[in-house]
């Protein structure tokens, strides 16, 4: 699977902070700040760091931290990768002074990266080492869950769908419980929360995070672009309400008041609006998911974005939805559409 749009890379992203602590194995109050960055490693094969920061610790040293996100299977063997990541960051960064270098690989997904020792080296027939490489290797897989609870970083604790994790019922009120009490930002803690809920490998876990947010009352998918949705099904309700009021000659205007002779227009109409309202953000949920987690072609996205268009059954949708946040492969998640859809016959272009 491709993961560099992963829920991780988006955690990277937002709380780096707490994220270049862990990797680092240092206390985060040892780091003064950490900047993102943004370099051109085009070679001849396409060459993209899932995220590089440049990290300034309090007594005045930096480093560049490079990591990579790594799912079960990969183009190329690991340590050839990485080696073509540290040559190119490398070789770019020399010019201003490249002191210090550190890489990391996050392997996710049962058995992903278990041979990788991260540890390499080239002899030389004369007893000498050629060359030599390290990176240090995270699999999350084999963590327990508890142990990410113990760091006490909502950001690190929003991995533990990925880990070892043998009392859900125990570990995942408690890694809300840390969310809701450590982060006072209402987006942040939504992205957690989220993030939480799309990492989990289990279903029945997944309905149990769910089942959680619902009794905090936690809206999921509460993003701007949704809301922007919802707030579009709301006014065309209020539009085709309105169209209804007027054909029967028994509206002046929203701005005068609803009259009594018209509530059963509006209800129709408010009704209608919200119906279709619901449908699109359960469609774009589907699509966030799978964006969010997989790397989809722009041809891909579209075509699936228009098939999506035309299914009209709640229940379907939400049936797909929860297929996207447990698919292992954008692939998997294209073959049971393909069987699920009842409107689709054609087959899938390759994604």
């Amino acid at each position: 699977m491709s993961t560099t749009d992963t829920p991780i890379k988006v955690l990277l992203d937002e709380f780096a902070q707490p994220y270049a602590a862990w990797l680092l194995d240092m206390p985060e109050a040892n780091i003064q700040s950490v900047q993102p960055l943004t370099i051109d490693l085009a070679r001849k094969e396409a060459l993209r760091a899932d995220s590089l920061l440049q990290v300034y610790l309090a007594d005045g040293r930096q480093t560049l931290l490079h990591i990579e996100i790594q799912g079960k299977s990969s183009n190329r063997p690991m340590q050839w990768r990485m080696l073509d990541y540290v040559n190119a960051i490398a070789q770019r960064k020399n010019k201003e002074g490249l002191v210090s270098l550190c890489s990391v690989v996050i392997y996710v997904g049962e058995g992903a990266g278990k041979n990788d020792t991260g540890k390499y080296e080239i002899d030389c027939l004369f007893g000498n080492k050629t060359l030599l490489w390290y990176y240090r290797v995270i699999h999350l897989w084999d963590i327990s869950a508890e142990s990410l609870l113990e760091t006490g970083i909502p950001a690190i604790i929003a991995l533990i769908g990925q880990t070892r994790m043998e009392k859900p019922s125990e570990v995942i009120p408690k890694a809300i419980q840390s969310i809701k009490t450590q982060v006072q930002d209402k987006q942040k803690q939504t992205h957690l929360y989220t993030i939480l809920s799309s990492l989990q490998r289990n279903e029945e876990v997944m309905k149990m995070v769910e089942h959680y947010l619902d009794e905090m009352e936690v809206d999921l998918f509460d993003t701007p672009f949704l809301r922007r949705v919802r707030n579009e099904g709301y006014e065309k309700a209020i539009s085709e309400g309105k169209e209804i009021w007027e054909a029967a000659g028994e509206v002046k205007g929203i701005e005068k008041g609803i009259e009594k002779g018209i509530e059963k227009g509006i209800e129709k109409g408010i009704e209608k609006g919200i119906e279709k309202g619901e449908l699109n953000s359960l469609r774009t949920a589907i699509l966030d998911s799978l964006s969010l987690r997989f790397i989809i072609s722009l041809h891909d996205y579209s075509w699936l974005e228009t098939q999506l268009n035309n299914i009209n059954q709640t229940g379907l949708l939400r049936f797909l939805h929860k297929k996207a946040v447990l698919a292992d492969e954008v692939s998997t998640f294209m073959e049971d559409f393909q069987q699920l859809n009842p409107l689709e016959n054609k087959e899938l272009q390759p994604v």
